[in-house]
């Protein structure tokens, strides 16, 4: 059956009869020495297709005038080029195969003795593989190799893969077995596609070079697949408990050997990681100094970067803010000395938290540009995505909620559709804070219930359930939510990122429910830091000062002078720090505890006008909410009967 061109396809088809017609029209000398050219690319150098011809430079010449008069190729500078893709494309088409092999083998091997033959792997790579089988094997496998290397080294990574998958097809179709290479490949070809967006594939090449490094008992190729399971920012997965990840590393560290105690060292960081949501945290703190042990010794960069970073994350918990902080200091020099990227932008991400959880805002902002200098060298939306949430997290702790939700909308399409956990919880919190601060608490509730199905291990989201049940009035389904949380439970919750915030929300929960008696197991946590702020997650949600959970569960454990102590401090950090809509909330407590005990109405009314003037600009309409409810009750010095929400003892 004939196919006729389609309107489309016919000035194509003229161009290319047109193109045909000109080069049939060349003397042969110039078809022979174009047909070369042609093979060397779109543009060539006269020089290199003379040594491929064994020409002199002048012979050349000569032999590309006719071409070069004919409009076929055109000078540029030093080197020549085709004029149209076609006439490249009918040249190359007339070559018989082994002529063609054997131009791209000889291509190869003259770009190879070239000064810059460094930089141009891609190039005698890809001239090499079309040179197959006259090419050697080998080399091709190697050149496809490093070309691969050397974009990744750039952060080209769709370029990466394009090199790791030829050199894959190659070792595919070999006759030799190839497997330490086969799986070393696919490592690389996981990571490049990693870096390119495409998680999923990334995943299952891991875990198949996984299965052929243990069916063909190779430990090290096991072990650097492990690693390589859930890399930089995928270390810190808030929440997610990755069982193939676990047993992959534990079956490494069973088959590697005693002796290799860079990798065994590796190997235990990113276990006590992995293990970090498993409720548990105290194994997480015991496989960390494990991995340091090992590390340090040997002052290898890699493992001791790795056992650093193990170690900051085994450190969570308010009590433990600056001894984390000096072991996020020793990564940032490791990982600077290694000149590991991602290591020391996973350096900023924890910097960020602790000084988040010290209060300290300068070095927040300090540490958040750092990161995006360097977050911007690798174009990469996995890194770049994290500076534009704390730029949100630090609007909403400023009660600019508008300007956080266009900088949310801003770094979630930066992320792109492959966004990973940590991003797509980031933007669900910001979300939910904003919905809180404009009181609407039916939506912040809802986004909630939905983390917290997907999930389960982290306690953040089912610690915010029950605090917005508790916000909403609903307080017995909150304080059927809030069995859930065992003691044990909340020793855990103290020890895990976002300690802080988890503390600090489910005391305001035992507050709103009248739980003495969990009240004042949380005290004695939360007084001693009453200095830290409650955070979220790793920096990116800010929801006060410790000082003024600890004295929501001072007041609620019946102990009214030390609370207003707590407010009071909480009131003034605040201020301090910018946060208006929580200085706002320890103020009106502050000021409902005195009255309490005073019972001046005069007194408490004007210091809550004073707080109404500081948010009278800002769109803040829970605190107004509050403020108003707070007014009112000390006006009438009516005291509710049951069911105090935050704001109203």
């Amino acid at each position: 059956m004939i196919t006729l061109p389609t309107r489309r396809e016919i000035p194509a088809l003229r161009t290319a009869t047109r193109s045909l017609r000109v080069l049939s029209d060349l003397p042969p000398h110039t078809h022979r020495t174009l047909e070369a050219a042609a093979i060397i690319g779109e543009s060539f150098s006269a020089n290199l297709l003379a040594s491929i011809l064994d020409l002199s430079a002048t012979e050349t010449l000569r032999a590309l005038d006719p071409a070069e008069r004919a409009w076929v190729i055109i000078q540029d500078k030093t080197s020549f080029r085709f004029t149209h893709a076609l006439l490249r494309e009918a040249l190359k088409s007339q070559l018989a195969a082994p002529r063609r092999q054997s131009l791209h083998l000889a291509v190869a091997e003259r770009l190879k003795l070239q000064a810059d033959a460094h930089t141009r792997h891609a190039e005698i790579a890809e001239h090499l593989i079309r040179a197959l089988p006259l090419a050697n094997e080998n080399e091709a496998l190697q050149e496809a190799t490093l070309a691969g290397h050397e974009a990744s080294s750039r952060f080209s990574y769709a370029s990466a893969s394009h090199h790791y998958r030829q050199a894959l097809r190659i070792i595919e179709q070999s006759h030799e077995p190839r497997t330490q290479e086969r799986c070393s490949v696919m490592r690389n070809l996981a990571i490049s596609t990693l870096y390119s967006g495409d998680r999923p594939t990334a995943r299952r090449l891991l875990l198949s070079a996984a299965e052929i490094a243990k069916s063909q008992c190779i430990p090290r190729e096991l072990a650097q697949c492990a690693l390589l399971l859930a890399p930089d920012y995928l270390t810190i997965e808030v929440g997610v408990y990755d069982t193939e990840l676990i047993q992959l590393l534990s079956e490494a560290l069973q088959d590697l050997p005693q002796s290799d105690r860079s990798l065994r060292s590796q190997l235990l960081a990113r276990l006590s990681q992995a293990k970090l949501w498993s409720r548990e945290p105290e194994h997480a703190k015991e496989l960390a100094d494990a991995a340091l042990e090992l590390a340090q010794p040997g002052h290898d960069p890699e493992a001791l970067v790795a056992a650093l970073s193990a170690s900051a994350e085994s450190l969570h918990g308010p009590a433990l803010t600056h001894e984390r902080l000096a072991v996020i200091k020793k990564l940032e020099t490791c990982a600077r000395h290694a000149r590991n990227t991602p290591a020391l932008l996973l350096q900023h991400t924890h910097a960020i938290a602790a000084h988040l959880e010290l209060g300290d805002i300068r070095a927040v902002r300090a540490e958040n540009e750092k990161h995006r200098l360097l977050a911007k060298q690798t174009n990469l939306p996995q890194f770049r995505w994290y500076p534009g949430a704390i730029d949100s997290m630090l609007a909403l702790l400023r009660g600019e909620l508008d300007q956080s939700e266009q900088i949310a909308a801003d770094y979630r399409r930066l992320a792109g559709n492959t966004a990973d956990a940590n991003c797509l919880q980031t933007y669900a919190t910001h979300t939910l804070i904003r919905a809180f601060e404009r009181d609407q608490l039916r939506d912040a509730l809802s986004i909630a219930d939905e983390f917290a199905a997907q999930h389960r291990l982290n306690y953040a989201w089912p610690v915010a359930v029950t605090f917005l049940l508790c916000e909403s009035g609903d307080l017995d389904a909150a304080a059927r939510a809030v069995r859930q949380f065992t003691d044990e439970d909340i020793e855990s919750m103290a020890r895990i990122p976002g300690a802080s915030g988890n503390l600090a929300l489910l005391s305001a929960c035992y507050a709103h429910l009248g739980d003495a008696h969990h009240a004042r197991m949380l005290y004695p946590l939360l007084a001693p830091a009453g200095n830290r702020c409650a955070t979220v997650g790793y920096g990116i949600g800010y929801i006060g000062s410790l000082n003024y959970y600890a004295g929501l569960a001072a007041r609620a454990a019946g102990d009214p002078e030390s609370a207003i102590t707590h407010f009071s401090h909480a009131a003034a950090q605040d201020l301090e720090r910018g946060a208006i809509s929580w200085s706002s909330c320890a103020a009106i407590d502050l000021h409902q505890t005195l009255f309490a005990l005073t019972q001046d109405v005069d007194r408490s009314i004007q210091c809550l006008t004073e707080v109404g003037a500081r948010i009278q600009k800002l769109q803040l309409p829970r605190v107004r909410r509050l403020l108003h409810q707070a007014v009112r009750r000390i006006r009438s010095a009516d005291r509710p009967d049951a069911g105090p929400s935050i704001g109203e003892p």
